[in-house]
């Protein structure tokens, strides 16, 4: 059992064998040390431990609110014009109308949405050409931190999310 322990901790990179030695403050003493964490495999461990990556800019603003703060009403987007003054963009719910803030909001989440759909399709069919010419080795550098677009003006999902 040691030379597999030994040979997975060789295998890991820094970053896991960091949270491996530090975990988080949260999580009891106890719970570090169960039979269950004791037999966990490091398959599991870094399979778990994977670092996400955050979506917003580094200015702290998300994209949602970006979207919106370029909007001037609901559907400027669609490059339609501004409802009428008093006139509910959305059908009226359980809870009543639906203003035409709320009808931006709506707007904006439904574009939010299918901007992040297509770009996750787009990354799947990178990711898979990549895979087929480079086997594994094109996900070890995802997760490496190298981007999946591309850099657009030299910047990667990395340096995007600082």
């Amino acid at each position: 059992m040691l030379p597999s322990f030994e040979e997975g901790w060789n295998a890991l990179s820094p970053t896991p064998k960091h949270k491996f030695l530090n975990p988080p403050p949260n999580v009891p003493t106890s719970k570090l040390h169960s039979p269950a964490m004791q037999r966990s495999s490091w398959v599991y461990f870094a399979a778990t431990h994977i670092q996400s990556t955050t979506v917003y800019p580094e200015n702290g603003q998300s994209l949602w609110k970006l979207i919106s703060s370029k909007m001037e009403h609901s559907g400027t987007i669609f490059k339609l014009p501004a409802d009428p003054a008093g006139f509910a963009c959305l059908p009226k719910d359980k809870r009543g109308a639906v203003g035409p803030s709320n009808g931006k909001d709506f707007v904006v989440n439904q574009v939010f949405e299918e901007c992040c759909a297509r770009a996750k399709a787009e990354a799947v069919a990178i990711l898979s050409r990549r895979i087929e010419e480079k086997g594994l080795e094109a996900v070890t550098d995802v997760l490496a931190g190298e981007a999946i677009f591309g850099g657009a003006n030299g910047q990667t999902h990395r340096t995007l999310s600082k």
